[in-house]
């Protein structure tokens, strides 16, 4: 349960939006404090999606006959989950496929590689997504019956 008390000691900067996120986003810390087991689930559930992300990253030049370091696609993968802060289209495309392709050029690739591995990588995620999002979607709508 979110302690209202917190919440109403966060100093009020006159934007209802930006108050609400300001609470919002303090009330989750404060839950994470208190609940460590949530914290540690949560860091653990962004790591083994960081690793799965960058075997895809991995499998995607691998499809393409490129050679990349595994530990080098895990590591551009996790760079890439930073740059969702900053996410300034939807999905971050082409935010995520020009920080692919800047990193794997520095790799040794050339950019015709860079952008097909980037490419793929792309397009193995969009398969993904709908695979799994249309089926619990319909799921979803049939259990709480909408």
């Amino acid at each position: 349960s979110v302690n209202k008390n917190i919440a109403s000691r966060i100093p009020s900067i006159g934007w209802s939006k930006v108050d609400d996120f300001l609470k919002s986003t303090f009330n989750g810390f404060h839950h994470f404090k208190q609940n460590n087991k949530a914290l540690v689930g949560l860091l653990l559930s962004q790591l083994l999606m960081v690793v799965f992300m960058g075997l895809r990253l991995w499998f995607s030049a691998k499809a393409v006959n490129l050679d990349i370091n595994l530990l080098y696609a895990i590591s551009i993968q996790a760079l890439v989950g930073l740059s969702l802060f900053i996410s300034l289209t939807p999905g971050n495309i082409g935010v995520k496929e020009g920080i692919i392709i800047y990193l794997l050029l520095h790799s040794g690739l050339n950019q015709e590689e860079a952008i097909l591995i980037a490419t793929i990588d792309r397009i193995i995620s969009v398969v993904v997504i709908f695979s799994f999002g249309i089926p619990s979607h319909f799921i979803f709508i049939r259990d709480k019956k909408i």
